[in-house]
């Protein structure tokens, strides 16, 4: 009975040591650049020995193998312009990257599968962009840049003046907390791969704005200003029509570019007026000196 019991003990442990085993031997996580290469390394201390044979798998279809005997390794679909196999440590190279690279890379060596490597291929990240918004009492501030196909991705926000890092995350809020406020900042966007830094602006207390170097965008200050300029004198232009003329631009036959537009009609029906009493009279002196005729 005794051994019997001692025997189910055995198994529930073994079972339990099965189970957790998976996750004691976690995938290694490998990143790798668009363009660039990885190197694929099977888990440390795995090989003792001679190596014998040397297989790796993309997913469940064949990339690399080796066994003795062979000249040089074999390479699969991609992998074989792309791949490169170290016979004598079992180490695959993959170079000229694609993102269809990413997958998870599994190696098998002298007979014995090993732990999988994951591979991740990532674009670069852009150089970033500040973007910002503010008003009398603070200035929101965003990290901007395409992020596709790069993440993971990290936000830091970075003083010029000091080169210290003041906070992460894509979003940073400055609060006007002293008339005297000015300094610059720049934001840094980083992945596995690579690491980009922004243009620095400069936070100034003159009316709390936030000042970006040149050949930032357009400043919306400026463009309303314009506007009220030329409807100032557009209402102009139309009152000094109206008193000119005595009515409205609207009420005119003629066009603003010719000079009736600008005349009051009072001017105009003069010269016509006198136009038709110098006809009658010609009329009238025409009649008065022709001769008669008897029949």
């Amino acid at each position: 009975m005794w051994h019997s019991e001692t025997l189910i003990v055995s198994l529930g442990c073994l079972c339990v040591l099965a189970a957790v085993s998976p996750s004691v031997h976690a995938d290694t996580t490998v990143y790798g650049k668009v363009g660039g290469e990885a190197v694929l390394k099977p888990p440390a201390n795995s090989v003792s020995g001679p190596i014998t044979q040397i297989s790796w798998k993309e997913g469940s279809n064949k990339a690399m193998e080796w066994e003795t005997g062979d000249t040089n390794a074999t390479g699969y679909r991609q992998f074989r312009d792309r791949g490169h196999l170290d016979t004598s440590t079992g180490v695959m190279t993959i170079s000229g990257l694609l993102h269809n690279d990413s997958n998870s890379y599994t190696p098998e060596i002298n007979n014995r599968r090993l732990t999988p490597v994951s591979l991740v291929v990532l674009s670069p990240v852009p150089v970033p962009s500040v973007n910002k918004s503010c008003d009398e009492s603070k200035c929101e501030l965003i990290c901007e840049g395409t992020t596709a196909r790069a993440t993971p991705v990290s936000y830091t926000w970075m003083s010029d003046d000091t080169g210290k890092h003041v906070s992460s995350g894509k979003q940073y809020t400055v609060h006007k907390v002293n008339s005297s406020i000015s300094y610059e900042l720049s934001c840094e966007i980083e992945n596995p791969i690579s690491r980009e830094r922004s243009e620095p602006i400069t936070i100034s207390s003159d009316s709390f704005s936030v000042i970006s170097p040149p050949g930032g965008g357009p400043n919306i200050y400026m463009g309303l200003t314009v506007l009220i300029v030329l409807l100032v004198v557009v209402t102009l232009l139309v009152v000094f029509h109206k008193w000119k003329t005595g009515m409205w631009f609207f009420e005119k036959e003629s066009m603003p570019w010719e000079g009736d537009f600008w005349r009051s009609d009072e001017h105009q029906r003069a010269p016509a007026a006198n136009g038709t009493t110098a006809q009658q009279r010609n009329d009238e002196q025409t009649e008065e000196e022709t001769p008669m005729t008897n029949g």
